[in-house]
């Protein structure tokens, strides 16, 4: 009997052993998913934050930049220039889309004699789009701002502020200065001064009644020669 006993509790042990083999394996068929997080960095959009995918699934990200703004990269769990993006899910995924600023030349052209001083008021050749910058007309000795030409556009103020919202060329002029000189011619019995004009390489003036004159000279000639028309 106690043969008996034995092999019935060892039939019984081996039976429960079988099942619960059998039953370990109802969790094996269970499908796999992972999390995709997808955010941009100041600049532009993502088409998607992400969300939980079942393994080997196939997502197309999209980055959109902003105005002023280009697409860089994609960084994090991927590191990639491609976009759109496709990516197969396999694991968790953490990636971050990267925008950088357009930027623009801005040319300076100078005729005469001087200089100009670019100062960046808000974010160099190259500049951020949006970038402010002032600019001001510094003129050389015996010579005077004049203007300044953007797309044809004449601008006289001085410093002039711009914003770079594209690839720039800026003519600035300068002109020899001028200054005032006066004098008084001897009449005489003879000379009438509504007949009088005074010659100089600037132009002609007239003289007054009592003989004095005023007119315009090249500031960095010393010398000059001006001529009594009768």
């Amino acid at each position: 009997m106690k043969k008996a006993s034995l092999l019935c509790s060892l039939l019984l042990l081996f039976a429960c052993s079988s099942d619960s083999d059998t039953g370990g394996d109802s969790g094996a068929g269970e499908t796999q998913k992972f999390t995709l997080l997808v955010a941009p960095n100041e600049g532009g959009t993502v088409s998607t934050a992400g969300g939980s995918y079942t393994k080997g699934t196939t997502v197309t990200i999209t980055a959109t930049p902003n105005p002023d703004y280009l697409f860089d990269r994609w960084t994090g769990s991927v590191n990639s220039q491609e976009n759109p993006l496709e990516l197969t899910i396999n694991k968790n995924e953490n990636i971050e889309a990267n925008f950088i600023k357009k930027q623009y030349e801005l040319a300076v052209n100078i005729e005469g004699e001087g200089t100009v001083d670019e100062k960046l008021l808000e974010s160099a050749k190259s500049y951020d789009a949006g970038s402010r910058v002032e600019l001001t007309a510094v003129p050389a000795e015996d010579w005077q701002f004049e203007q300044w030409i953007i797309d044809d556009e004449v601008i006289t103020e001085n410093p002039l502020e711009l914003v770079i919202d594209k690839a720039m060329s800026v003519d600035v002029k300068f002109s020899l200065a001028t200054l005032t000189n006066t004098g008084v011619i001897d009449l005489g019995d003879n000379l009438n001064p509504e007949e009088l004009t005074i010659t100089t390489a600037l132009g002609s003036y007239s003289v007054n009644a009592d003989g004095s004159f005023e007119v315009e000279i090249e500031s960095e000639i010393e010398n000059q020669t001006f001529f009594v028309e009768n």
